[in-house]
């Protein structure tokens, strides 16, 4: 794979995004959500996530690296093994998702909260808000040092 043009930097916040290869599934049913929460979860010791949303064939998460390669790695073992799980599940095989992950750093607190409402929105902006009950967006509401 090409090698990554945005350096990571601790202490940082990023805008992460993927999608689903095509443009396809990567959330099919309640389960697919909350085993990716789930990995999210058991991963995420490396990043601070701040904010995320998920929603049929994307996800966006405002997150702070806290260590060095914590983001490139969260994002690799999380994909990887949901990825796994989901070509298991539906019987698939190849990609599920349209490469590593699209990165933006947050510039200032002008951003930071305008990314956070972004995320936060994005779930009604796809008319999946009442998928899984509570919705597939969460927050961990973090003031941005600085």
């Amino acid at each position: 794979m090409p090698v990554r043009k945005t350096k990571f930097k601790i202490s940082e916040h990023y805008q992460v995004v993927n999608r689903g290869f095509d443009r396809k599934k990567i959330f099919c049913d309640d389960e697919d959500y909350w085993k990716f929460k789930n990995l999210v979860s058991r991963y995420s010791k490396r990043v601070g996530v701040v904010v995320y949303a998920l929603v049929v064939n994307h996800f966006h998460f405002l997150l702070e690296q806290t260590e060095v390669g914590g983001l490139e790695y969260f994002f690799k073992v999380v994909q990887r093994e949901y990825s796994r799980y989901f070509n298991r599940k539906y019987r698939c095989k190849g990609t599920l998702f349209q490469g590593r992950f699209w990165a933006e750093e947050i510039e200032d607190e002008d951003h930071y909260y305008n990314v956070m409402a972004y995320i936060l929105r994005n779930p009604g902006k796809h008319k999946m808000v009442n998928l899984g009950r509570d919705g597939w967006s969460g927050a961990k509401l973090q003031e941005p040092e600085g």
